[in-house]
Parts: structure tokens; C-alpha cells; sequence
């Protein structure tokens, strides 16, 4: 099995260094390019041809961090990037899901917590918010907590239960293309790709019943 490759953009030096040694005492993965500045995250994706995960770490506040994740969603999107998060920075974290974030992981993770969500990202499932915090318990936080309406819950219900769009429209008094763009909003939030994805997250958080969340 070939080791996972892995890219570290990180602004603060500590953190950076801290995950660069993870890396290289992992057995199962190897560190194939490093960024001193989370704003080379995207250099760094082309120089490399991408790898299976880019851990990220920006300290210049939500908008510059969109504006991140958004070029990399367009230029490098098959490379799942995972965006560290300073404890209870919620707000930043739902916004970075939004983006094209695969997951957000939080400073307090432990080592293996860490290399959980690397993980599954490399495999290309949805992470989502992974908090933890100085000895407390760790939280996973998924679109449980993103706002998506009363409508976009019921279209992803639907889904769940196996419906087409035509049939979810027909029970919702709704046009297809109508439940189309109520799915749509729903990727767009949850920083997912597929309808697949949205039904396999929706599985793993319990939202799959009415009144869910």
C-alpha cells in the first residue's frame, strides 16, 4: 500500500513544525511539499500535481481563507484539503465547510484524532468539524450545526430515502429544477460535491429522519 501524500500550508510556525514531524514518524504517510504561508497553498498543489490531502492553516481571518479554499476548489479539486481551526472558532469553521473545506480539524486534537480525519480524507469522505480542546472530549460538528432551511432538510430526507428529484418535487408540490438548486445549496453549504456525498454525510450524522438535528 503506498503511503499517503501529504502537504502542510501552515502560517504559524509551531503548529507547521508540529505536523511536519507527525508526518515523518507516520508510517503510512510521507510529506511530499511544505508552505511556510498558507497563501502558497496553492502554488505549492501545482508544483506537487496534488497529493491525497493538504492540511491548511491560515491566520489571515475567514475572508482571506474563502478566498483560499475557494481557488483551490478550482484549480486543485482533487486534492482534499483540511483546514486546521483554533478551539471554538465555529463561525470560521462553517464558513470553511461552505468553501470547499473537506473537513475542519481542531488545534486540540490528539495524534491519532488527527491522522483519523486525515484519513478519511484521503479517501475522499466528508470530514466535517472535528473539535477537540485541552483534555475534553472531542466533538464532531456537521451540518447538524450549518444552517441549511426547513426545505433543504426535507429535499436531503428525500434523497436519503432513495427518491429521484421528479419524485421528491411531485411529494413536495416542488419542480424538479426547483428541488435541484434546494440540493445544490445543500453541497454548497456542507462544502460537498455530489449528491452521494450529501446522502453519505446525512447517514453518518442521523439527519435522515424527520425533525432530525
Amino acid at each position: 500500500m503506498n503511503p499517503l501524500r501529504l502537504l502542510v500550508a501552515v502560517d504559524e510556525f509551531l503548529l507547521r513544525e508540529g505536523l511536519c514531524r507527525m508526518i515523518d514518524a507516520w508510517e503510512e504517510a510521507t510529506l511530499v511539499g511544505v508552505a511556510s504561508r498558507a497563501v502558497e497553498a496553492l502554488a505549492l498543489c501545482r508544483e506537487v500535481d496534488g497529493g491525497d490531502a493538504l492540511l491548511l492553516g491560515c491566520s489571515g481571518g475567514t475572508a482571506q481563507l474563502t478566498r483560499l479554499l475557494e481557488g483551490l476548489r478550482a484549480a486543485c479539486d482533487q486534492t482534499p484539503v483540511l483546514v486546521l481551526g483554533r478551539p471554538g472558532a465555529g463561525h470560521a469553521a462553517h464558513h470553511a465547510l461552505r468553501a470547499g473545506a473537506t473537513g475542519v480539524l481542531g488545534w486540540g486534537l490528539s495524534e491519532e484524532e488527527l491522522r483519523s480525519g486525515i484519513r478519511r480524507a484521503a479517501r475522499r469522505e466528508p470530514v466535517g468539524w472535528i473539535e477537540g480542546g485541552c483534555g475534553g472530549p472531542t466533538r464532531t460538528r456537521g451540518m447538524d450545526r450549518i444552517e441549511l432551511s426547513a426545505r433543504e432538510r426535507e429535499v436531503l430526507r428525500l434523497l436519503c430515502a432513495g427518491r429521484s428529484l421528479k419524485e421528491i418535487g411531485a411529494e413536495l408540490g416542488l419542480s424538479p429544477k426547483t428541488v435541484s438548486t434546494y440540493r445544490s445549496r445543500a453541497l454548497q453549504k456542507l462544502g460537498l460535491r455530489s449528491t452521494a456525498d450529501l446522502v453519505r454525510y446525512a447517514l453518518e450524522h442521523g439527519l435522515t429522519n424527520n425533525g432530525a438535528g
